[in-house]
Protein backbone atom coordinates (compact mmCIF):
# COMPACT_ATOMS: atom_id res chain seq x y z
CA UNK A 1 0.00 0.00 0.00
CA UNK A 2 1.00 3.40 -0.87
CA UNK A 3 2.26 5.43 1.94
CA UNK A 4 0.67 8.68 2.72
CA UNK A 5 2.31 12.08 2.99
CA UNK A 6 1.25 13.54 5.98
CA UNK A 7 2.63 16.81 5.51
CA UNK A 8 0.74 17.05 1.93
CA UNK A 9 -2.18 15.66 3.62
CA UNK A 10 -2.18 18.59 5.87
CA UNK A 11 -1.20 21.28 3.54
CA UNK A 12 -4.10 20.04 1.30
CA UNK A 13 -7.01 20.82 3.79
CA UNK A 14 -5.36 23.87 4.79
CA UNK A 15 -5.25 25.31 1.24
CA UNK A 16 -8.55 23.85 0.48
CA UNK A 17 -10.66 25.19 3.67
CA UNK A 18 -8.63 28.59 3.53
CA UNK A 19 -10.49 29.04 -0.19
CA UNK A 20 -13.51 28.00 0.92
CA UNK A 21 -13.82 30.51 3.85
CA UNK A 22 -12.70 33.13 1.03
CA UNK A 23 -15.68 32.18 -1.33
CA UNK A 24 -17.83 32.99 1.96
CA UNK A 25 -16.56 36.10 2.22
CA UNK A 26 -16.75 37.24 -0.94
CA UNK A 27 -20.85 36.44 -1.06
CA UNK A 28 -20.44 38.23 1.70
CA UNK A 29 -18.73 41.23 1.42
CA UNK A 30 -21.22 41.57 -1.90
CA UNK A 31 -24.09 40.94 -0.31
CA UNK A 32 -23.43 43.08 2.48
CA UNK A 33 -22.23 46.01 0.75
CA UNK A 34 -25.89 46.02 -1.66
CA UNK A 35 -28.10 45.31 1.19
CA UNK A 36 -26.74 48.59 2.74
CA UNK A 37 -26.31 50.81 0.04
CA UNK A 38 -29.96 50.14 -1.02
CA UNK A 39 -31.49 50.33 1.98
CA UNK A 40 -29.72 53.61 3.31
CA UNK A 41 -28.55 54.70 -0.23
CA UNK A 42 -25.63 56.64 2.00
CA UNK A 43 -22.18 55.67 0.72
CA UNK A 44 -20.86 56.98 4.17
CA UNK A 45 -23.28 53.84 5.65
CA UNK A 46 -21.62 51.50 3.84
CA UNK A 47 -17.88 52.64 4.58
CA UNK A 48 -19.19 51.82 7.98
CA UNK A 49 -19.21 48.50 7.18
CA UNK A 50 -15.42 48.77 6.38
CA UNK A 51 -14.65 50.81 9.27
CA UNK A 52 -16.17 49.32 12.33
CA UNK A 53 -13.98 46.08 11.86
CA UNK A 54 -11.15 48.12 11.84
CA UNK A 55 -12.27 50.15 14.65
CA UNK A 56 -12.23 46.47 16.57
CA UNK A 57 -9.49 45.45 15.44
CA UNK A 58 -7.67 48.66 16.41
CA UNK A 59 -9.18 48.52 19.89
CA UNK A 60 -7.11 45.01 20.63
CA UNK A 61 -4.24 45.05 17.95
CA UNK A 62 -1.81 46.43 20.59
CA UNK A 63 -1.89 43.18 22.73
CA UNK A 64 -3.67 40.42 21.22
CA UNK A 65 -0.49 38.98 19.97
CA UNK A 66 1.11 38.64 22.53
CA UNK A 67 -1.70 36.28 24.12
CA UNK A 68 -1.86 34.44 20.99
CA UNK A 69 2.02 33.95 20.98
CA UNK A 70 1.47 32.26 23.90
CA UNK A 71 -1.75 30.29 23.36
CA UNK A 72 -2.05 26.83 21.25
CA UNK A 73 -2.51 28.67 17.98
CA UNK A 74 -4.43 25.30 16.56
CA UNK A 75 -7.25 25.46 19.57
CA UNK A 76 -7.28 29.39 18.94
CA UNK A 77 -7.93 29.20 15.39
CA UNK A 78 -10.88 26.36 16.05
CA UNK A 79 -11.94 28.60 18.55
CA UNK A 80 -12.15 31.74 16.42
CA UNK A 81 -13.88 30.00 13.66
CA UNK A 82 -16.95 28.65 15.25
CA UNK A 83 -17.37 32.22 16.84
CA UNK A 84 -17.00 33.84 13.14
CA UNK A 85 -19.52 31.55 12.49
CA UNK A 86 -22.04 32.12 14.80
CA UNK A 87 -21.99 36.05 14.55
CA UNK A 88 -22.39 36.14 10.67
CA UNK A 89 -25.44 33.70 11.45
CA UNK A 90 -26.68 36.20 13.03
CA UNK A 91 -26.56 39.14 10.80
CA UNK A 92 -29.93 38.77 8.40
CA UNK A 93 -31.85 38.10 11.49
CA UNK A 94 -31.28 41.60 13.41
CA UNK A 95 -32.24 45.13 12.45
CA UNK A 96 -29.55 46.42 10.53
CA UNK A 97 -28.94 49.24 12.85
CA UNK A 98 -27.76 45.97 15.10
CA UNK A 99 -25.64 45.40 12.22
CA UNK A 100 -22.38 47.18 13.22
CA UNK A 101 -22.15 45.52 16.46
CA UNK A 102 -21.72 42.40 15.69
CA UNK A 103 -19.51 43.84 12.51
CA UNK A 104 -16.97 44.55 15.74
CA UNK A 105 -16.84 41.33 17.00
CA UNK A 106 -16.01 39.82 13.58
CA UNK A 107 -13.38 42.32 14.05
CA UNK A 108 -11.90 40.80 17.02
CA UNK A 109 -12.49 37.21 15.44
CA UNK A 110 -10.46 38.57 12.29
CA UNK A 111 -8.00 39.73 14.65
CA UNK A 112 -7.27 36.95 16.66
CA UNK A 113 -7.49 34.19 13.40
CA UNK A 114 -4.73 36.22 11.95
CA UNK A 115 -2.90 36.41 14.49
CA UNK A 116 -2.44 33.26 14.70
CA UNK A 117 -2.55 32.01 11.25
CA UNK A 118 0.39 33.22 9.87
CA UNK A 119 2.39 31.69 12.54
CA UNK A 120 0.28 27.92 12.32
CA UNK A 121 0.75 28.40 8.32
CA UNK A 122 4.61 28.98 8.86
CA UNK A 123 5.07 25.88 11.23
CA UNK A 124 2.85 23.64 9.40
CA UNK A 125 4.15 24.32 5.97
CA UNK A 126 8.18 23.47 5.65
CA UNK A 127 10.24 26.24 4.26
CA UNK A 128 11.12 24.81 1.14
CA UNK A 129 7.98 24.66 0.16
CA UNK A 130 6.42 27.96 1.40
CA UNK A 131 6.55 30.24 -1.69
CA UNK A 132 5.15 27.29 -3.40
CA UNK A 133 2.30 26.94 -0.62
CA UNK A 134 1.51 30.66 -0.87
CA UNK A 135 0.94 30.94 -4.64
CA UNK A 136 -1.33 28.31 -4.12
CA UNK A 137 -3.25 29.42 -1.40
CA UNK A 138 -3.45 32.80 -3.60
CA UNK A 139 -5.09 30.40 -6.47
CA UNK A 140 -7.80 29.27 -4.25
CA UNK A 141 -8.20 33.08 -2.82
CA UNK A 142 -8.25 34.11 -6.25
CA UNK A 143 -10.88 31.80 -7.15
CA UNK A 144 -13.11 33.09 -4.24
CA UNK A 145 -13.11 36.59 -6.02
CA UNK A 146 -14.61 35.11 -9.03
CA UNK A 147 -16.86 32.44 -7.48
CA UNK A 148 -18.17 34.73 -4.91
CA UNK A 149 -19.52 37.49 -6.51
CA UNK A 150 -21.13 35.11 -8.85
CA UNK A 151 -22.38 33.28 -5.82
CA UNK A 152 -24.05 36.08 -4.04
CA UNK A 153 -25.67 37.36 -7.34
CA UNK A 154 -27.04 34.07 -7.84
CA UNK A 155 -28.00 33.65 -3.97
CA UNK A 156 -29.15 37.49 -4.00
CA UNK A 157 -31.47 37.12 -7.58
CA UNK A 158 -33.41 33.62 -6.32
CA UNK A 159 -32.92 33.54 -2.61
CA UNK A 160 -32.09 36.68 -0.02
CA UNK A 161 -29.59 38.21 1.64
CA UNK A 162 -29.97 36.09 4.63
CA UNK A 163 -29.00 33.09 2.41
CA UNK A 164 -26.24 34.94 1.21
CA UNK A 165 -24.89 35.29 4.44
CA UNK A 166 -25.31 31.65 5.85
CA UNK A 167 -22.96 30.95 2.75
CA UNK A 168 -20.40 32.78 4.31
CA UNK A 169 -21.15 31.24 8.04
CA UNK A 170 -21.34 27.98 6.63
CA UNK A 171 -18.01 28.84 5.27
CA UNK A 172 -16.52 29.43 8.84
CA UNK A 173 -18.20 26.05 10.10
CA UNK A 174 -16.19 24.29 7.37
CA UNK A 175 -12.95 25.96 8.02
CA UNK A 176 -13.45 25.01 11.88
CA UNK A 177 -13.49 21.39 11.21
CA UNK A 178 -10.44 21.49 9.22
CA UNK A 179 -8.65 23.21 11.65
CA UNK A 180 -9.65 20.07 14.12
CA UNK A 181 -8.37 17.73 11.80
CA UNK A 182 -4.83 19.37 11.11
CA UNK A 183 -1.93 18.57 13.88
CA UNK A 184 -1.78 20.20 17.00
CA UNK A 185 1.73 21.03 15.91
CA UNK A 186 3.73 20.47 19.44
CA UNK A 187 6.15 23.81 18.74
CA UNK A 188 3.53 25.98 19.60
CA UNK A 189 3.62 24.69 23.32
CA UNK A 190 7.27 25.26 23.79
CA UNK A 191 6.98 28.85 25.05
CA UNK A 192 7.14 31.23 27.50
CA UNK A 193 5.30 31.99 30.65
CA UNK A 194 1.91 32.13 30.13
CA UNK A 195 0.59 35.73 29.76
CA UNK A 196 -2.71 34.55 31.49
CA UNK A 197 -0.73 33.04 34.49
CA UNK A 198 0.30 36.69 34.74
CA UNK A 199 -1.42 38.03 38.84
CA UNK A 200 -2.73 41.59 38.55
CA UNK A 201 -2.65 44.08 35.80
CA UNK A 202 0.13 45.85 36.71
CA UNK A 203 2.04 42.27 35.86
CA UNK A 204 -0.10 42.19 32.94
CA UNK A 205 1.27 45.55 31.95
CA UNK A 206 5.00 44.81 32.66
CA UNK A 207 4.76 41.87 30.33
CA UNK A 208 3.07 43.54 27.53
CA UNK A 209 6.14 46.66 27.33
CA UNK A 210 8.16 44.04 27.35
CA UNK A 211 6.92 42.50 24.28
CA UNK A 212 6.50 45.84 22.90
CA UNK A 213 10.11 46.82 23.76
CA UNK A 214 11.07 43.23 22.21
CA UNK A 215 9.46 44.01 19.10
CA UNK A 216 10.96 47.86 18.69
CA UNK A 217 14.72 45.75 19.04
CA UNK A 218 13.39 43.48 16.21
CA UNK A 219 12.67 46.82 13.91
CA UNK A 220 15.72 48.31 14.49
CA UNK A 221 17.74 45.39 13.74
CA UNK A 222 16.00 44.25 10.46
CA UNK A 223 15.19 47.82 8.49
CA UNK A 224 14.48 46.03 5.21
CA UNK A 225 11.74 44.43 6.65
CA UNK A 226 10.31 47.28 8.58
CA UNK A 227 10.48 49.78 5.53
CA UNK A 228 8.82 47.01 3.07
CA UNK A 229 6.43 46.77 5.71
CA UNK A 230 5.64 50.39 5.86
CA UNK A 231 5.25 51.09 1.69
CA UNK A 232 3.25 47.86 1.75
CA UNK A 233 1.14 48.65 4.31
CA UNK A 234 0.40 52.10 3.05
CA UNK A 235 -0.29 50.71 -0.40
CA UNK A 236 -3.07 48.50 1.70
CA UNK A 237 -4.16 51.06 3.37
CA UNK A 238 -4.89 53.13 0.30
CA UNK A 239 -6.34 50.54 -1.43
CA UNK A 240 -8.29 49.66 0.98
CA UNK A 241 -10.11 53.31 1.68
CA UNK A 242 -10.86 52.81 -2.11
CA UNK A 243 -12.20 49.67 -2.21
CA UNK A 244 -14.72 50.86 0.17
CA UNK A 245 -16.16 53.21 -2.34
CA UNK A 246 -16.10 50.56 -5.17
CA UNK A 247 -19.80 50.12 -5.34
CA UNK A 248 -20.08 53.45 -5.56
CA UNK A 249 -17.61 53.79 -8.54
CA UNK A 250 -18.97 50.87 -10.40
CA UNK A 251 -22.83 52.10 -9.79
CA UNK A 252 -22.24 56.27 -10.03
CA UNK A 253 -18.92 56.90 -12.21
CA UNK A 254 -19.16 53.38 -14.59
CA UNK A 255 -23.28 53.60 -14.17
CA UNK A 256 -23.13 49.53 -14.10
CA UNK A 257 -25.77 48.11 -12.21
CA UNK A 258 -25.86 45.15 -9.60
CA UNK A 259 -25.29 42.71 -12.16
CA UNK A 260 -22.23 44.95 -13.86
CA UNK A 261 -20.90 45.43 -10.28
CA UNK A 262 -20.92 41.74 -9.37
CA UNK A 263 -18.90 40.95 -12.65
CA UNK A 264 -16.29 43.83 -11.78
CA UNK A 265 -15.59 42.24 -8.95
CA UNK A 266 -15.20 38.79 -10.88
CA UNK A 267 -12.80 40.70 -12.70
CA UNK A 268 -10.46 41.57 -10.36
CA UNK A 269 -10.53 38.12 -9.51
CA UNK A 270 -9.63 36.80 -12.65
CA UNK A 271 -6.21 38.82 -12.36
CA UNK A 272 -5.57 37.44 -9.17
CA UNK A 273 -6.11 34.02 -10.55
CA UNK A 274 -4.26 34.60 -13.66
CA UNK A 275 -1.20 35.59 -11.38
CA UNK A 276 -1.81 32.80 -8.96
CA UNK A 277 -1.65 30.17 -11.14
CA UNK A 278 1.65 31.25 -13.13
CA UNK A 279 3.19 31.39 -9.53
CA UNK A 280 1.66 28.27 -8.42
CA UNK A 281 3.07 26.76 -11.82
CA UNK A 282 6.35 28.35 -11.95
CA UNK A 283 7.19 29.54 -7.90
CA UNK A 284 10.56 28.56 -8.23
CA UNK A 285 11.98 30.28 -11.03
CA UNK A 286 11.26 33.78 -9.55
CA UNK A 287 13.20 35.46 -6.62
CA UNK A 288 11.24 36.77 -3.90
CA UNK A 289 12.76 40.62 -4.58
CA UNK A 290 11.81 39.45 -7.76
CA UNK A 291 8.04 39.42 -7.09
CA UNK A 292 8.11 42.04 -4.69
CA UNK A 293 10.47 44.58 -7.42
CA UNK A 294 7.77 43.54 -9.88
CA UNK A 295 4.59 43.31 -8.67
CA UNK A 296 4.72 46.20 -6.22
CA UNK A 297 4.85 49.15 -9.57
CA UNK A 298 2.87 47.25 -11.97
CA UNK A 299 0.01 46.28 -9.69
CA UNK A 300 -0.38 50.18 -9.10
CA UNK A 301 0.21 50.96 -12.81
CA UNK A 302 -3.04 48.38 -13.09
CA UNK A 303 -5.29 50.44 -10.33
CA UNK A 304 -4.21 53.27 -12.28
CA UNK A 305 -6.14 52.30 -15.40
CA UNK A 306 -9.08 50.91 -13.38
CA UNK A 307 -9.42 54.55 -11.97
CA UNK A 308 -8.97 56.35 -15.50
CA UNK A 309 -12.04 53.81 -16.79
CA UNK A 310 -14.91 54.95 -18.67
CA UNK A 311 -16.45 51.77 -18.87
CA UNK A 312 -16.98 48.44 -17.90
CA UNK A 313 -14.69 46.70 -20.39
CA UNK A 314 -11.68 49.51 -19.64
CA UNK A 315 -12.47 48.94 -15.76
CA UNK A 316 -11.77 45.11 -16.38
CA UNK A 317 -8.60 45.31 -18.45
CA UNK A 318 -7.43 47.67 -15.50
CA UNK A 319 -8.34 45.03 -13.05
CA UNK A 320 -7.23 42.50 -14.33
CA UNK A 321 -3.72 44.04 -14.74
CA UNK A 322 -4.23 44.85 -11.01
CA UNK A 323 -4.82 41.22 -9.80
CA UNK A 324 -1.74 39.43 -11.69
CA UNK A 325 0.60 42.12 -10.12
CA UNK A 326 -0.96 42.50 -6.57
CA UNK A 327 -0.64 38.49 -6.19
CA UNK A 328 3.01 38.74 -7.13
CA UNK A 329 3.84 41.77 -4.55
CA UNK A 330 1.77 39.91 -2.08
CA UNK A 331 3.25 36.07 -2.36
CA UNK A 332 6.82 38.07 -2.22
CA UNK A 333 6.28 39.95 0.82
CA UNK A 334 4.30 36.99 2.67
CA UNK A 335 7.63 34.65 1.34
CA UNK A 336 10.08 37.09 2.99
CA UNK A 337 8.13 37.53 6.13
CA UNK A 338 7.84 34.26 6.97
CA UNK A 339 11.54 34.08 6.30
CA UNK A 340 12.30 37.05 8.39
CA UNK A 341 10.43 37.02 11.14
CA UNK A 342 10.35 34.54 13.88
CA UNK A 343 7.48 32.68 14.66
CA UNK A 344 7.32 32.73 18.13
CA UNK A 345 7.50 36.72 18.04
CA UNK A 346 4.86 37.16 14.65
CA UNK A 347 2.15 38.03 17.36
CA UNK A 348 4.04 40.63 19.58
CA UNK A 349 6.15 41.82 16.55
CA UNK A 350 2.18 42.67 14.96
CA UNK A 351 1.05 44.78 18.18
CA UNK A 352 3.43 47.25 17.53
CA UNK A 353 2.80 47.34 13.46
CA UNK A 354 -0.96 46.36 13.27
CA UNK A 355 -2.57 49.50 15.15
CA UNK A 356 -0.63 52.11 12.88
CA UNK A 357 -2.12 50.49 10.29
CA UNK A 358 -5.73 49.64 11.32
CA UNK A 359 -5.89 53.55 12.73
CA UNK A 360 -4.71 55.02 9.83
CA UNK A 361 -7.38 52.87 7.50
CA UNK A 362 -9.58 53.65 9.32
CA UNK A 363 -9.38 57.24 8.81
CA UNK A 364 -8.73 56.94 5.28
CA UNK A 365 -12.20 55.02 4.91
CA UNK A 366 -13.95 57.67 6.51
CA UNK A 367 -11.84 61.11 4.67
CA UNK A 368 -12.84 58.62 1.07
CA UNK A 369 -16.24 58.43 2.12
CA UNK A 370 -16.12 62.47 2.98
CA UNK A 371 -14.47 63.28 -0.62
CA UNK A 372 -16.57 60.91 -2.63
CA UNK A 373 -19.64 62.96 -1.40
CA UNK A 374 -18.14 66.67 -1.73
CA UNK A 375 -15.89 65.73 -4.50
CA UNK A 376 -16.84 62.50 -6.41
CA UNK A 377 -16.08 58.81 -6.20
CA UNK A 378 -13.72 59.77 -9.41
CA UNK A 379 -11.58 62.11 -7.78
CA UNK A 380 -11.33 59.89 -4.88
CA UNK A 381 -9.98 56.81 -7.15
CA UNK A 382 -7.12 58.56 -9.06
CA UNK A 383 -5.77 60.18 -6.06
CA UNK A 384 -5.69 56.87 -4.53
CA UNK A 385 -4.22 55.08 -7.16
CA UNK A 386 -1.35 58.19 -7.97
CA UNK A 387 -0.32 57.07 -3.94
CA UNK A 388 -0.12 53.38 -4.75
CA UNK A 389 2.03 53.87 -7.08
CA UNK A 390 4.75 55.79 -5.22
CA UNK A 391 4.48 52.90 -2.61
CA UNK A 392 5.08 50.35 -5.51
CA UNK A 393 8.03 52.62 -6.48
CA UNK A 394 9.91 52.61 -2.99
CA UNK A 395 9.06 49.03 -2.77
CA UNK A 396 10.59 48.08 -5.95
CA UNK A 397 13.89 50.41 -4.71
CA UNK A 398 14.17 48.51 -1.67
CA UNK A 399 13.86 45.05 -3.47
CA UNK A 400 16.97 46.51 -5.93
CA UNK A 401 18.80 48.15 -3.80
CA UNK A 402 22.47 46.24 -3.65
CA UNK A 403 22.90 46.37 0.02
CA UNK A 404 19.74 44.33 0.38
CA UNK A 405 20.88 41.58 -1.54
CA UNK A 406 21.75 39.14 1.31
CA UNK A 407 18.34 39.94 2.74
CA UNK A 408 16.78 38.72 -0.19
CA UNK A 409 19.40 35.42 -0.89
CA UNK A 410 17.93 33.90 2.48
CA UNK A 411 14.48 33.89 1.39
CA UNK A 412 14.54 31.59 -1.89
Amino acid sequence: MKRIDKGKVSATILITSSGISNIGDCVYLVALNLYVLNTTNSAFLVALIWCVPLVAQLLIGGWIGSVTDRLPLRSTLITTEISRAIVVFLLPLVPIVWIYPLLFLLGWGSTIFNRSFLPYRTLLIPVEHQKFVNSLMNVFQSGALLLGPAIAGVLIQFGSMALALWVDALSFAISCISFVLLPALSHERVENEKLHNAQGIGVIWKKLRLDWLEATQFLKGHSLFASLFVATAASQVFGQAADSQEVVFAEKALHLGHFGYGMMVVAAGLGFLLGSLVLSLFANLFSTKFLLACGSVLGGIGYFIYALAQDFWQAVIGLIIMGVFVTAESVGFNTYTQHAVPVEKMGRINNLLDPPQKGFTLIMMVVASVVTEQYGVRILMLSVTCITIITGISNTILALLPRNRNSFETSV
